[in-house]
């Protein structure tokens, strides 16, 4: 797993490196790179608000800072959170939609992000503590695991004691990105075959650490049924 993760964020500091640095490049031929600003591929939305009065069994399901988990949205019942106030119509998470922590206690936490795949059969919205980035660039929720966000995520924070981020600090995020077509889909099948294999070995770790929790289980019981045993034979 750890040389896959690894294998990834080369991929990333390679393919989406500084101008000045040398690239991979996917295209057969015109590469053509260019300085964009999240700003010019996509339209960002601060998160619901609402308050404690809100909060209900059942109803609009709003998504926080503790549903982002390894760039992936959990849903996990424990976790969600829902209200009876409705929200805006361009706040309703949409396809493709990448939902980012903007505010929390943990300053590690903040910027985090995951892309919602619209998994979801009922409405779905974030909460204000979080944003919605809408964009139709395939390689979007990419630019998010780069270093290059990484860093000016650093240099925001660092010069406040407030963890928190506006929207218009992300729309000044400058990335390089590729015009050519073909190179896009190249670099977006080559991530998305990369995160297929993550999950699918993530995966495989979660039913192993079920089978070796559940020999534990049976070991355990064994040794007492033993025990158990041996001490009728003392009585």
């Amino acid at each position: 797993m750890a040389n896959i993760l690894d294998f990834k964020q080369y991929l990333m500091q390679n393919i989406f490196a500084d101008k000045s640095a040398e690239k991979l490049r996917f295209a057969d031929s015109d590469s053509c790179w260019k300085e964009i600003s999240l700003k010019d591929i996509g339209t960002f939305y601060r998160g619901h608000s609402y308050n404690s009065t809100n909060v209900a069994d059942e109803g609009l399901l709003v998504l926080r800072s503790n549903n982002i988990q390894g760039n992936v949205l959990d849903f996990s019942e424990d976790g969600l959170q829902f209200v009876d106030k409705d929200c805006k119509k361009e706040l309703e998470l949409q396809k493709n939609d990448i939902v980012i922590c903007m505010s929390n206690g943990t300053r590690r936490l903040v910027g985090k992000s995951a892309e919602y795949t619209g998994n979801y059969e009922n409405k779905v919205t974030v909460g204000a503590f979080c944003s919605i980035f809408r964009t139709e660039n395939k390689l979007a929720k990419y630019l998010f695991q780069t270093e290059s966000y990484k860093k000016n995520l650093y240099l925001i924070l660092a010069g406040t004691n407030i963890n928190n981020l506006k929207n218009s600090d992300l729309e000044k995020f400058k990335f390089n990105i590729p015009t050519n077509e073909s190179e896009i889909n190249k670099i977006h099948d080559l991530f998305v075959s990369i995160d297929n294999k993550i999950d699918y070995n993530k995966k495989q770790l979660e039913e192993i650490t079920l089978f070796k929790k559940g020999l534990l289980q049976q070991m355990f019981v064994v040794q007492l049924i033993l025990s158990l045993l041996q001490n009728k034979k003392h009585i």
